[in-house]
């Protein structure tokens, strides 16, 4: 589940969710697989293209990820 939160950032609901219900085995491994991964691409992407992508989310976020 953990490797989706990379995928589909709005599933951390379930983290948040893990978090309120007490499931904390199922919290850090969303947090681990989340930190690894996130490490993972910051080392293969670089930091500037992830706050290139944090820039344009508002955008995305008005108009859909259909015209990008």
């Amino acid at each position: 589940v953990g490797a989706c939160c990379l995928v589909k950032p709005p599933l951390a609901v379930l983290f948040a969710w893990a978090a309120l219900r007490g499931r904390w085995r199922f919290a850090a491994g969303l947090a681990g697989v989340f930190a690894v991964g996130t490490a993972a691409a910051v080392a293969r992407f670089g930091v500037a293209d992830h706050r290139d992508y944090l820039r344009v989310l508002p955008a995305i976020a008005r108009t859909g990820e259909a015209f990008w």
